[in-house]
């Protein structure tokens, strides 16, 4: 899965501190829903999208929220398309993922930060 229209350079957005078993419990809870493994996120529309602009268009509520980019992801083998309602994208895990996958998946985000909708900093 790959969409031409997120740059690399565009931020990628998770609510919330997600450990690599909270991520492979959500991919196999929503296989039955997408018919694929993948995670939600939100991701930036251009290489200038701020974290404040994603978190602000996508209505994030957690307290904090995690970061990555487009082109870290797919250099780790990772596929991310826009999916449902933008500025949402779903992270493809690929067939049958593993722990390991999981946790590669979660080491290509940050720490956790305050979400800057909630008047943490950006």
């Amino acid at each position: 899965m790959h969409s031409d229209d997120l740059p690399d350079e565009a931020i990628v957005v998770r609510g919330g501190h997600k450990t690599a078993t909270q991520i492979l419990i959500r991919a196999r809870k929503d296989h039955r829903r997408l018919g694929y493994y993948g995670i939600s996120a939100f991701a930036g529309w251009t290489s200038e999208t701020s974290l404040a602009e994603v978190v602000e268009a996508s209505g994030l509520l957690f307290d904090v929220v995690q970061t990555s980019t487009v082109g870290r992801l797919r250099a780790a083998g990772f596929g991310i398309q826009r999916t449902f309602m933008w500025p949402h994208c779903t992270i493809d895990l690929g067939e049958d993922p593993t722990d390991d996958d999981a946790a590669r998946l979660a080491a290509l985000f940050g720490p956790p930060v305050p979400n800057p909708g909630l008047g943490g900093q950006s």
